[in-house]
């Protein structure tokens, strides 16, 4: 692939090495640039990112130029939600609701021993 149709994916918050690397291996197309133990270097390497994996402040996104995408970690947006990014065409993702099945198992499977023990 052309360098100058690479996407760049700026990771911002923690990825374990072996995660870091997994991504590396798996999407060749990606130029990764790692800011996750020096969050300082964010606001340079932004402006020219595409995707970024984790939260991005609003000076941060004022410094972006190409930005398409951002994954947050986290289960909510809501940290994300100022003017600027609101109003961009930027698309955001967010991992709500995808341990939800899990979660409602487990508290069930908890419920049910609780019954157990004290019944």
């Amino acid at each position: 692939m052309r360098s100058d149709m690479t996407k760049k994916l700026l990771v911002v918050t923690h990825l374990t090495k072996s995660r870091l690397q997994t991504l590396i291996e798996r999407f060749p197309v990606l130029r990764i640039v790692d800011c996750s133990n020096d969050r300082g270097r964010v606001i340079d390497e932004i402006v020219d990112a595409h995707i970024v994996y984790g939260g991005v402040t609003p000076e941060q996104f004022r410094a972006a130029r190409q930005l398409e995408f951002i994954q947050v970690v986290s289960h909510g947006i809501e940290n994300l939600c100022y003017p600027e990014l609101i109003d961009s065409d930027v698309r955001v993702a967010c991992g709500k609701g995808l341990y939800a099945r899990n979660m409602a198992e487990h508290m069930f499977a908890l419920i049910l021993a609780a019954c157990i023990l004290t019944g």
